[in-house]
């Protein structure tokens, strides 16, 4: 396993993810560090146990927290020719929730700002197409060319690329969708009227400045700082 980095990334969606527990946002961050070039952390739940001294049923807890929300991925490596398992990665799946593809290295900059990489060529569909099939248990094959040139329109239009994550999971809890899941496309959610309506459900009223601040506020208290 390689040496830690220097850095650790918590990003906004998991910062203000009611859902996580402060710990496990923790931990996410101790996984950006001992990522490797390729996005991969080898180390085992027994490592986070010693590292942070908590048992491990506590980190298996808080893996099963970020697997949920769909941050990170787990691929079991098996001994050659058995079903013994040699080797546990931990794969980060952030990337497709705020960037699509931007490395994590490539946004750190000087001052430690960190960056988006904004080139809407950049957007890697393949990660979207994960990241559907993830939220909503779809198991599409690819996503149309249509829906390609909609969702690019919509970053043209001034929203991001973690605005269209967000419009897909909105989209999905959205009663009529639950109970009619046949309408839950890509093409659909990337049509202008619809992805407005959606990358702003349940903010109706408030500015996105309110709602950071509103849940960085909670944070902090769940924090208890």
């Amino acid at each position: 396993m390689e040496n830690p980095s220097y850095y650790a990334i918590i990003p906004a969606e998991v910062r203000y993810d009611e859902n996580l527990s402060p710990n496990a946002k923790l931990l996410f961050a101790e996984i950006s560090c001992l990522c490797n070039k390729n996005g991969v952390c080898n180390a085992s739940n027994k490592y986070f146990s010693d590292l942070y001294k908590v048992s491990v049923v506590s980190i298996s807890k808080w893996v099963a927290q970020l697997i949920k929300g769909g941050y990170i991925e787990t691929k079991m490596i098996y001994k050659e020719g058995s079903k013994e398992i040699q080797n546990r990665n931990i794969v980060l799946s952030i990337g497709i929730k705020e960037n699509f593809d931007t490395p994590i290295k490539e946004k750190l900059k000087d001052n430690n700002n960190i960056t988006i990489n904004s080139n809407i060529e950049d957007i890697n569909f393949d990660s979207l197409l994960q990241w559907f099939n993830h939220i909503t248990g779809k198991q599409l094959k690819t996503i149309g060319d249509k829906a390609k040139r909609q969702f690019r329109a919509r970053l043209k239009d001034g929203y991001t690329k973690s605005d269209i994550t967000k419009a897909i999971k909105n989209c999905f809890d959205d009663e009529f969708h639950k109970a009619n899941p046949k309408y839950l496309t890509p093409e659909f959610i990337s049509r202008p009227d619809k992805f407005e309506k959606y990358v702003n459900s349940g903010d109706a009223g408030v500015s996105k400045e309110d709602l950071a601040v509103t849940k960085r506020k909670e944070l902090l208290k769940s924090m208890g700082i």
